[in-house]
């Protein structure tokens, strides 16, 4: 499937174009029922293509991994490991404090770094539709470009 080519298309200085900007939905029934697909912990070597491909048998469903899991950026909604989660740790954290300075999370103070790595560890769970039901969500996605 070409997404760019069953986009809507959009005007723009008297240009024809995709409309990247589409929201991409796959039904909430689709995606908290547990008929429908398996989690996986996402590792530190592992990426969604290279999943898609031993999965699916098909690297190029990549698009309904991050339609199903609601991602949009995945250099933000996907986890970081090692040395780019420290990378990314030290970008977040302000100006003049340590990583190691403490913060409030809800009602609990933690450090800048445990606050960051928290919310990292809760991009680690993805939702894999199961090989049955690929159809199903991909009719799902393709009704957001009629």
């Amino acid at each position: 499937m070409d997404l760019f080519l069953s986009m809507k298309q959009s005007t723009y200085e008297n240009y024809r174009m995709p409309n990247i900007f589409q929201v991409t939905a796959v039904p909430e029934y689709l995606k908290t029922n547990t008929e429908f697909y398996v989690e996986y912990e996402l590792l530190d070597s592992d990426r969604i293509d290279i999943i898609c491909q031993k999965y699916y048998n098909d690297s190029t469903y990549e698009f309904l991994v991050y339609a199903f899991n609601d991602i949009v950026d995945p250099g933000e909604d996907l986890p970081k490991f090692g040395k780019e989660l420290d990378r990314y740790i030290l970008g977040k954290v302000p100006s003049g404090k340590s990583q190691n300075d403490r913060v409030f999370s809800g009602n609990d103070l933690t450090s800048y770094r445990d606050y960051y790595v928290s919310i990292n560890n809760t991009k680690k769970k993805i939702k894999l539709p199961k090989p049955p039901y690929v159809e199903l969500v991909i009719q799902a996605i393709e009704r957001n470009y009629e």
